[in-house]
């Protein structure tokens, strides 16, 4: 029950981030999207795993229980209004980002080809964080970061 509130307060979170700039429509806006790992294990499962940012870990950490984060996958992509882009970030996680319009966006994040969960907000909003368990010990989240802005510019790493 702690977690969702947390993954609420932290969705209301960037949801009151400053606005991005509304490029023009048929303009191409760059997305970043990351797949982290939350766990209390101290050591990465995969040597290419990195650890989370701090700025990023330090609105997480407050919320989750578990004590260490890591990047497990990074990914961008351009997408122009009225398109969809599809990023499989693991064997078992991928997303598809849809811009609707200039100032709204979906995103459908699916769990070993299966519908997990699904957002349609405002492309201005912020950042997306949405995710899931894997085991008692451990849990995933997918990171997905609009355009970027002054403001939030330092969040998450590009």
């Amino acid at each position: 029950m702690k977690a969702l509130a947390c993954l609420i307060i932290l969705l209301v979170g960037a949801l009151a981030s400053r606005p991005a700039p509304v490029p023009a429509t048929g303009t191409e806006v760059l997305f970043t999207v990351q797949l982290i790992r939350g766990t209390d294990h101290a050591k990465p499962e995969v040597p290419t795993w990195k650890p989370l940012e701090p700025k990023l870990k330090a609105r997480l950490v407050p919320c989750f229980r578990w004590s260490h984060w890591w990047e497990v996958a990074t990914a961008q992509t351009n997408i122009a209004v009225g398109k969809t882009r599809r990023i499989r970030l693991s064997a078992d996680r991928e997303i598809d980002i849809a811009r609707h319009s200039v100032s709204e966006t979906e995103v459908r994040l699916y769990q070993k080809g299966v519908l997990a969960q699904k957002s349609r907000r405002s492309s201005q909003s912020g950042q997306w964080i949405m995710g899931g368990t894997r085991q008692n010990d451990e849990s995933w989240f997918i990171v997905v970061t609009p355009p970027k802005t002054s403001h939030d510019a330092d969040v998450v790493r590009q």
